[in-house]
């Protein structure tokens, strides 16, 4: 149900006024009074509440205690609820959950702002609260923190949480006392928090499994002095975490993992380096053997790792440097995993060489891969991209010499690549390919992007590249790339071959 009032309306007393006024001169007689409630209430399972409480049921605190405290009020009043969103234009007449609530609710979610689609464009309402004084901004908090020691209580079996908006001390120790919290989802929307608090809330709910940190505005700077005297071990399944570098260093710091199967880390802001990149990868991944899903995003619409106080001279020294540190830093860590799914999306130009030298190396180790994403932002466009790559961009015979030896559980491939490279390597001499009669590779899914949205090969070179992906993955179905027009033809010759072969076969069997 969308809205509240058409089951509280049901009340004898509850008269035609928009706003609930209490029992007034209704002469009240106990649970007789409750039965055509009764019967509707015991049927809803799920509330989603979007209007606010002008528009659906009004209430104010002193009938809102009144109808809390009537003899033989049935309790609870929903006795199968299982779920509750909480919409921000609903989330002013938050009380009413002290109505709601109880032994069968199983998922809360709350939002007192909008959800955000786009991190380059935050919503009027996320600034406004960003905005907002500490005082301000508590005041906003204070009916939900009144109303979580009833949920805490009276709602044994809620086991997923979702909360964005505003936080603070008080907040989150309410939240620490929802013990049996096995998910939860957390979006802080204003600026001046750092991560200690959380940090110490998530140390607490020791039934955890899943857990989702989002704090695109934070702009603190955490310090040794605030981290938490010793650092916490979290048996996690799955974490996602967004926020800036510095803050990531800070949460890997006080939080370890023992279990951990799926790990997605979100980079927020302006500052960032392939140095602390890798840096926060090693130690993410250090302490987590077991991982087997890695997603890696740069938050679309910032710049990153690029400072424009800079000259270009000393840019591309230190760059240079921190790449060379970097891959010595990472490509032993992701090794040590056996991941099964690897996403890296909107790498900033600046960081490419370094990433792309470490996922090539640590693809000889991950037998078990199916899924390979890597993408590079703004490729067509920055004249980073234009540099001379070729040391850490591969040409087609990467798909032969990595991916056909190394990984032949993979099914769906996404790389950049070096166009000068594939223009002039030479592919049917490679050893690969006499040994791709052995086994059937399952890629079926390839996309090869490049610097430029155009690439110039002629049709021998077309032929040569779809004879050589015939030969090595024969169930090839899509085959994209930045290069549309380019690899749609190639792709066509790919599927031409697929059906000589087909219709051979036929013929044989017939035979």
């Amino acid at each position: 149900m969308e809205t509240l009032a058409p089951v509280f309306k049901l009340l004898p007393w509850y008269t035609k006024t928009p706003k609930y006024m209490g029992l007034g001169s209704f002469k009240y007689s106990g649970s007789i009074d409750w039965e055509r409630f009764n019967f509707y209430a015991s049927r809803i399972q799920r509330f989603h509440l979007k209007y606010s409480p002008e528009e659906d049921f009004s209430i104010p605190w002193a009938w809102l205690l009144q109808l809390f405290t009537l003899h033989e009020r049935p309790d609870p009043l929903f006795p199968i609820l299982q779920s509750i969103i909480v919409t921000p234009n609903a989330f002013p007449g938050l009380p009413v959950l002290f109505l709601l609530v109880g032994p069968s609710l199983r998922s809360l979610e709350l939002f007192s702002c909008s959800k955000i689609f786009d991190y380059g464009n935050i919503p009027p309402d996320w600034e406004a609260c960003a905005r907002e004084s500490q005082e301000a901004s508590e005041r906003a908090q204070e009916n939900l923190i009144a109303v979580l020691p009833r949920v805490s209580m009276g709602s044994p079996q809620l086991q997923s949480l979702t909360y964005q908006g505003p936080l603070s001390d008080d907040l989150f120790h309410q939240f620490s006392q929802l013990k049996g919290l096995v998910s939860m989802h957390l979006t802080m929307v204003d600026r001046r928090s750092g991560l200690r608090a959380p940090i110490e809330c998530f140390s607490k709910l020791k039934s955890l499994k899943h857990l989702v940190l989002e704090a695109p505005l934070i702009q603190t700077t955490e310090t040794s002095e605030t981290s938490l005297e010793h650092p916490f071990v979290m048996g996690l399944n799955t974490l996602k975490v967004m926020v800036n570098s510095d803050q990531h260093t800070y949460f890997q710091n006080n939080v370890h993992f023992n279990r951990l199967q799926k790990l997605s880390l979100e980079f927020t802001g302006q500052k960032a380096s392939a140095l602390s990149f890798h840096l926060i990868i090693k130690d993410y991944l250090r302490r987590s053997r077991e991982l087997e899903s890695l997603s890696i995003a740069f938050i679309p619409g910032r710049t990153l790792a690029e400072d424009g106080t800079i000259e270009q001279g000393s840019m591309e020294k230190r760059r240079h440097k921190e790449e060379k540190k970097a891959r010595a830093y990472s490509a032993n860590a992701m090794s040590a995993t056996d991941l099964k799914q690897v996403h890296m999306m909107n790498v900033p130009p600046s960081m490419m060489k370094s990433i792309a030298s470490v996922l090539r190396i640590a693809m000889s180790s991950w037998p078990h891969l199916k899924i390979l994403r890597f993408c590079v932002q703004g490729q067509s466009t920055s004249s980073i991209l234009t540099e001379k790559v070729s040391s850490s961009l591969p040409g087609v015979r990467f798909l032969g010499n990595t991916v056909w030896k190394s990984c032949p559980e993979l099914e769906e491939l996404e790389f950049h690549f070096d166009e000068d490279i594939i223009a002039q390597e030479t592919l049917m001499a490679s050893s690969t390919l006499q040994a791709s009669s052995s086994r059937e590779h399952p890629l079926r899914i390839l996309r090869i992007n490049t610097s430029s949205s155009t690439l110039d090969l002629d049709l021998r070179k077309k032929i040569e590249i779809a004879t050589f992906l015939d030969r090595l993955f024969p169930g090839l179905d899509i085959l994209r790339g930045s290069a549309l027009n380019t690899w749609e033809e190639v792709e066509m010759l790919v599927k031409s071959y697929q059906g000589v072969k087909e219709h051979v076969y036929a013929r044989i069997e017939a035979l």
